[in-house]
């Protein structure tokens, strides 16, 4: 990693996770969210300003694998994917 954004959103990925662990465990899924909704900005500062797709394999590996711990960071809380929108 070699991107400030990169590197925040790695570390912010991790501390997230495990504050999103324990208030699954303890059934606070209000909280869980919460933590997703203070992780967007991070999400969308990566997306905007870090070129994911660059030249060099192991750095390109390396945002690709952030990315989809985010994904499962998302995961752990819902299935984003089953919410049906009303049009």
């Amino acid at each position: 990693m070699i991107d400030n954004k990169e590197i925040a959103l790695s570390n912010c990925a991790v501390a997230v996770y495990e504050r999103i662990k324990q208030a699954i465990k303890n059934d606070h899924f209000s909280a869980a969210l919460d933590e997703l909704n203070r992780f967007l900005p991070l999400i969308n500062q990566f997306m905007d300003n870090v070129k994911i797709n660059c030249a060099y394999d192991k750095l390109r590996e390396n945002r690709f694998s952030l990315l989809a711990s985010v994904i499962s960071i998302f995961h752990s809380v819902a299935c984003f994917k089953l919410i049906q929108v009303k049009q």
